[in-house]
Order: C-alpha cells, then sequence, then structure tokens
C-alpha cells in the first residue's frame, strides 16, 4: 500500500478528529504552542539560502512555468482511490506584502477550496491545521508534519 501527504500554506478547514471518508479536517488547536522545532543553527542556514539570487531565480521560473505545470497536472488521474492522503495546513494566515484585506479573504477562501479539492482526491483523506504555524509549516511545526507522515507510515 502506498500513501500520500501533502504540506499546504493555506486553511480553510471543519473540525473533525480522525480519518474519514468524506474529507473533514482535523483541529490540531490542543497542540502546545511552540516556536520552530528545528535547531537554531539549521533556521539560520536555511533562512541564508532564502537571501541568495539562486533562490529568486528558481522562484522565477517556477512563476514561468506555472501554467504548463498546471496544464501537466490536469492530466493526472482525478481520485487516487484508497491511497491514505493527509493535508498538512497552515492556520496562520501570510498574506502577500500590500494584500487589502478584501484581498486576504479571496484568497484564503480560494486557497481553502483548493485544499479541499486536494483532500478530495482520496476516498481515505485527512487535513489537519497546524494552527500557528505560517506558510512553511514544515519548519514552524516539522513534530506536526513528522507526526502525520509516522501516522501514514502505521497505514502501510
Amino acid at each position: 500500500m502506498r500513501a500520500t501527504i501533502a504540506i499546504t500554506s493555506g486553511s480553510s478547514v471543519n473540525s473533525a478528529s480522525h480519518w474519514s471518508r468524506n474529507s473533514q479536517a482535523a483541529d490540531c488547536t490542543a497542540r502546545p504552542k511552540t516556536k520552530a522545532a528545528i535547531p537554531e543553527d539549521a533556521h539560520a542556514d536555511y533562512t541564508a539560502v532564502l537571501a541568495t539570487r539562486g533562490y529568486f531565480a528558481v522562484a522565477a521560473e517556477e512563476t514561468r512555468m506555472l501554467p504548463a505545470n498546471l496544464a501537466a497536472m490536469a492530466q493526472l488521474p482525478c481520485h487516487l482511490g484508497d491511497l491514505p492522503l493527509t493535508v498538512v495546513s497552515r492556520g496562520r494566515v501570510d498574506g502577500p506584502p500590500g494584500a487589502t484585506p478584501a484581498d486576504l479573504n479571496a484568497l484564503e477562501q480560494a486557497w481553502g477550496d483548493l485544499e479541499g479539492d486536494l483532500a478530495g482526491l482520496s476516498g481515505v483523506s485527512r487535513q489537519i491545521v497546524a494552527e500557528d504555524a505560517g506558510h512553511y509549516v514544515q519548519l514552524d511545526h516539522p513534530d506536526v508534519v513528522v507526526e502525520q507522515v509516522r501516522m501514514l507510515l502505521g497505514l502501510l
């Protein structure tokens, strides 16, 4: 059996605490609020990469390739059957600089819809929200990501 996990940077889900056939979400509000669980030196190294020309070159290329990537994604199967799927979403809104409240609201709604679509790709899906995590959930709460990967591995 295979399993998959998706780490997303948006959230707009309902609360539930179990694997479901209807893609309901699990709320992680009971999780203790912690600072990033990665070592400070690793965080500093990661942050240093974000300030390089190479990082921005890759970001620009990623943006340029978006239409082709979306077209390729449209050719993929529209359902994963019963392949276990976990969607890990951020809980803290980190909108683009200069976005108006109306823009942020529209972006959040659209992103939440996309995450719901993602969770709907499997008949055995789960969506959880890392409440105080921002865009980089894996940096803000690596413990949440590791926990979800371990849960998926336990299903194999």
